[in-house]
């Protein structure tokens, strides 16, 4: 991501704006694959050394969940 965070508080902040947006992308791809996805990585340019973030678990199916409930699949 080209999100500014320059700050950990800033970057969980950050990481918690792109979860709905990583379920997505996440639901999309179980959909398509029939695969589910474990973990989505967010690795943000900050300064010269990119900061990785792990969305995962229950906090991942959390998201994909309630993106789920906000579609419908035919």
């Amino acid at each position: 991501k080209t999100d500014r965070a320059p700050s950990d508080t800033e970057l969980d902040a950050a990481v918690a704006r792109y979860a709905p947006q990583a379920a997505t992308y996440a639901l999309l791809l179980e959909h398509v694959t029939g695969r589910a996805v474990d973990r989505a990585v967010f690795v943000f340019a900050r300064g010269k050394t990119p900061v990785e973030r792990v969305v995962a678990g229950e906090e991942l199916r959390a998201a994909v969940e309630a993106v789920r409930a906000g579609l419908e699949f035919g």
